[in-house]
């Protein structure tokens, strides 16, 4: 069985001052007073790195001819949009506190921004997100941020790898090869960045021959030369092979772009 509630008005003499309702006794007319949530003024910092946390400020407004009650939630969400159409939700915040009719509440809370995402963002803020206050106007509770927030992250890139034209299994040899941050954010390790021999010009399903950990950080723009001793195992194969080099191969730094660690050895 399904109980639909019922909203019953009762006009009494004594007192009709309320945020409610008003009448007129002479007529015996009702007029229910609703309150209006309007967001405004959603500001955030001018960048922010992926998968930091961002605080958020916005103006909540009650434009209607009734107070609302406290408990309602607004939402903050994170699109590509400035319409913030495809925007998807970083978390919420609860109003503990009831706005009057006409006036407005300045509200802030911090959310995370997703790893590994770079580029122009819009935040945009959703009052009553629940529904949980009947209004007079249902359709105007999102406001989106006028400024883009820049999103920063950063992309590490291998490349310009140098070996020797021959080697003697068993017997070490230096690998030399850069390793750029081609990203807007600055990388942290530590991440591994390793060696390993492949018979063709392509990333993957490679033999492996050595590791490097990475500690020191990596600024946005900078690149700096490396160089590792690595063996060829005795009992390994032989032949013609490329040096094949990948940045943070455990993918532990979350990066604006995941495809591009990889680089191989001309020739």
């Amino acid at each position: 069985f399904f109980f639909k509630q019922k909203t019953a008005y009762e006009i009494s003499t004594r007192d009709w001052s309320s945020d409610v309702c008003s009448s007129d006794l002479s007529t015996g007319r009702v007029r229910v007073r609703k309150p209006n949530l309007v967001p405004s003024d959603v500001t955030a910092p001018a960048f922010a790195s992926a998968g930091g946390a961002v605080e958020v400020r916005w103006k909540a407004s009650n434009t209607g001819d009734g107070a609302t009650f406290s408990g309602w939630r607004a939402s903050v969400a994170l699109g590509a949009s400035s319409d913030g159409s495809g925007a998807i939700v970083l978390g919420t915040l609860d109003r503990a506190e009831a706005i009057a009719a006409g006036a407005e509440a300045e509200q802030v809370t911090t959310v995370s921004l997703p790893p590994g995402m770079a580029g122009n963002r819009y935040l945009m803020v959703t009052l009553d997100v629940a529904g949980q206050i009947t209004e007079s106007n249902e359709s105007d509770n999102a406001a989106v941020a006028a400024a883009a927030l820049e999103v920063r992250a950063p992309d590490l890139v291998a490349g310009s790898i140098t070996a020797p034209a021959t080697v003697v299994p068993g017997v070490p040899f230096e690998v030399r090869w850069t390793s750029r941050n081609a990203g807007t954010d600055i990388a942290t390790g530590p991440w591994t960045e390793s060696v390993s021999l492949s018979s063709d010009d392509v990333v993957g399903g490679d033999a492996w021959v050595a590791d490097m950990v990475v500690s020191d950080p990596l600024a946005a723009g900078a690149s700096v030369e490396r160089s590792a001793m690595v063996t060829v195992p005795v009992d390994g194969p032989a032949g013609t092979f490329r040096v094949v080099v990948v940045t943070d191969r455990a993918g532990v730094v979350a990066e604006s772009n995941e495809s591009n660690n990889g680089a191989v050895s001309e020739g």
